[in-house]
């Protein structure tokens, strides 16, 4: 199962179904706990009976081609009807001189239209309202480091939630994004999938370190998302790209760890990165986030128009830059 697949599937589901508001693949989750059976996950603001007779009701399941010819072979995956529930950005308005505060993901440096190099951190979008909003960013030392937001994506538009933003006068005393021993590339989508176990003979969750601090908080990434709706309490609402969700013990998700790098463990000697924290469930105590997923995001920031094409780079150290 590839990201085109997801695409092609949910363009049909949506036609049929124009309630559907999300749709990926991941594990099914029955009175709340998670269960060792792949699903195709489909998303409503409410579930419906299935004895409604005036609504029409997703397949149980779906099939998936694998091969061609004489003798094709399919795959059959049910699927796991869930509602929207209600997401919160996990930033906060916590303020350092009147400004968000919000976590910081990797650095980057990239050349700008005028040629000039620049060095910066990519975070969340939703946290800043507009490029040029000045910031600062903690340091080793003593104060901070002055920083502008370089460029944001548009939730509405863009669909997904990413920022990048300028550090200004050469700042020193950076500190890591994450500790000396972990150093994770970036997920591709397919192999965010397969993280998951979905596509292995044997299940299994993919384990997941949160960092937000000096130490990580634990969970598990449970599904990844062609495109999900998040509704906001204003009653408006925007449709998320290439999402990934997890989940962890009350409280891993909540406010103020917006930007925090997901990273995936399958095993003691593979780590990668997935994904960077956008939101998460209030109504369940926090147990639950959904992050926008970082290659993603990290393509579409090399993709700006006030930016040289092919000089974006990103690292989880200052020092790693350098070497790009």
């Amino acid at each position: 199962m590839d990201v085109r697949a997801l695409g092609r599937l949910h363009r049909e589901l949506k036609r049929r179904h124009p309630e559907l508001l999300g749709l990926g693949i991941g594990w099914r989750r029955k009175r709340g706990r998670v269960q060792k059976a792949p699903a195709i996950k489909l998303i409503v603001e409410k579930k419906r009976s299935r004895r409604a007779k005036s609504v029409r009701l997703f397949p149980n399941h779906l099939e998936f081609p694998l091969s061609r010819g004489k003798r094709p072979l399919s795959v059959r995956i049910h699927t796991d009807v869930e509602e929207a529930g209600r997401w919160i950005h996990t930033s906060f308005p916590i303020s350092v001189n009147q400004m968000p505060d919000v976590t910081a993901t990797c650095y980057a440096t990239w050349t700008d239209s005028q040629g000039n190099s620049c060095l910066g951190l990519v975070t969340v979008a939703h946290a800043f309202p507009s490029p040029g909003q000045s910031v600062q960013i903690p340091t080793s030392g003593p104060g901070t480091a002055d920083g502008v937001v370089y460029a944001r994506s548009d939730l509405i538009t863009d669909g997904l939630d990413v920022a990048l933003i300028q550090l200004l006068n050469n700042p020193t005393g950076l500190l890591p994004c994450l500790p000396a021993t972990l150093n994770p590339g970036a997920a591709s989508v397919s192999n965010t999938i397969n993280l998951l176990g979905l596509s292995d003979t044997d299940a299994q969750y993919a384990p997941m370190e949160n960092w937000f601090s000096s130490s990580p908080a634990t969970g598990r990434a449970l599904a990844y998302y062609y495109t999900r709706t998040i509704a906001n309490t204003d009653g408006t609402s925007y449709n998320l790209k290439s999402v990934v969700e997890a989940d962890g013990p009350q409280g891993t998700y909540d406010r103020g760890r917006s930007g925090s790098p997901w990273v995936a463990m399958p095993s003691e000697s593979v780590a990668l990165s997935v994904a960077l924290q956008s939101q998460g469930n209030e109504g369940l105590d926090f147990r639950l986030g959904l992050g926008t997923h970082l290659a993603t995001a990290l393509s579409w920031l090399s993709q700006c128009p006030n930016m040289t094409i092919n000089t974006f780079k990103w690292a989880w150290r200052v020092e790693d830059l350098a070497g790009l």
